[in-house]
């Protein structure tokens, strides 16, 4: 005759199976992949007169304006724009002059440094 284990061992066996059931997918190794923790790197607060040794930059001052540069940009600028009806004459012909991108490049940025050197 086969003696039948107690109630009490049988739900005790049962418990365990379902704690190693449910560990089973948070061990490494078993089919899971464990990513190391990111990690931010310590940075120290500041000291707390930071903000006050530090100068101030302000962006609205702009250097002196230069007249004799601003001058001789704009002379440029006369220059290259005198320069391009011919060469869009030869652009009307099937034509393309070698120097009509980088002349039509060269005035966009004089434009730019002119107006950006003009105070307001």
């Amino acid at each position: 005759m086969s003696k039948q284990p107690s109630p009490t061992l049988c739900l005790a066996a049962a418990l365990l199976a379902i704690l190693v059931l449910q560990a089973l997918p948070a061990l490494p190794g078993l089919g899971q992949e464990v990513l190391p923790e990111k990690t931010v790197p310590y940075r120290p607060p500041p000291p707390p007169d930071f903000e006050k040794e530090r100068p101030r930059q302000s962006a609205s001052k702009t250097p002196p304006f230069d007249s004799a540069k601003a001058h001789r940009d704009a002379e440029q600028l006369v220059a290259l724009a005198q320069k391009i009806p011919t060469q869009i004459d030869q652009v009307s012909k099937n034509t393309l002059p070698k120097d009509l991108l980088q002349n039509l490049k060269q005035i966009e940025k004089l434009a730019k440094r002119l107006r950006s050197e003009i105070p307001e």
